[in-house]
């Protein structure tokens, strides 16, 4: 039902910034890439002990972008993203070593809404852009190993504590290669600041005293390429 939302959104997004359809230059492309991720969390977990790291996953989707000048550009993308982080933590109780290690990872269609300007044009274009995106969540699990001589490890969704939505503003480049009159490569790096908590607490949950809710904001750097095709 979500998703079914999310897909009209992103054909109505389309002529919503487009004015009159025939007074410029369509373009429908599909990318795929890799977004490195990671999480900013308040209060800081690593702070209390442990380190928190990263993840490498998967980026892919569908863009629309329509020219109002020979300079700027409106367009929007409907893409899939995974987020999440690692967090791992070992400490020593008397001659013995216990570790555990968190693997947090969300999934997410976006919709960004991109400004996009030529900087050079020609056979290989260079463009900048920047826009806000809104994420519609789907999927959110966390896998925990506690090792205290055997591992044990366990799995568990997390769409209880984890937002249904998150927004953000998004910014990059992107360089064009054309290889024919309609046909071209592009590849664009683009950094996602997510501005909303995607944290919730979970129902029927009572908090202690001195209780503080955390706030975790995700934060990704994300590399893309795909092909795109020109409407005239």
């Amino acid at each position: 039902m979500i998703t079914s939302r999310i897909v009209v959104l992103f054909l109505f997004a389309i002529p919503a910034f487009a004015g009159n359809p025939y007074s410029g230059k369509w373009k429908f492309g599909a990318h795929l890439g890799a977004n490195f991720s990671t999480a900013s969390i308040d209060p800081d977990i690593a702070a209390q002990g442990g380190t928190k790291s990263g993840r490498t996953d998967f980026v892919g989707g569908f863009s629309a972008q329509y020219s109002i000048c020979d300079r700027l550009s409106v367009g929007t993308e409907l893409k899939y993203m995974q987020y999440g982080y690692k967090f791992e933590d070992t400490q020593t109780l008397g001659v013995q070593q216990f570790s555990r290690k968190e693997d947090i990872r969300v999934n997410y269609l976006e919709l960004p809404v991109l400004g996009n300007y030529s900087i050079v044009d020609g056979e290989l274009a260079f463009a900048a852009f920047f826009g806000p995106f809104f994420g519609f969540r789907f999927c959110s699990e966390e896998e925990s190993s506690f090792t205290f001589g055997t591992t044990t490890t366990t799995k568990r969704d997390r769409r209880e504590i984890t937002s249904k939505m998150q927004f953000g503003l998004t910014g990059g480049l992107a360089a064009e290669f054309k290889i024919g009159d309609r046909l071209g490569i592009r590849a664009d790096a683009r950094y996602n600041l997510g501005l909303s908590n995607i944290y919730k607490s979970p129902a029927n949950f009572t908090p202690p005293a001195n209780y503080t809710e955390p706030t975790v904001k995700y934060r990704s750097l994300n590399l893309n390429a795909g092909i795109v095709y020109t409407f005239e």
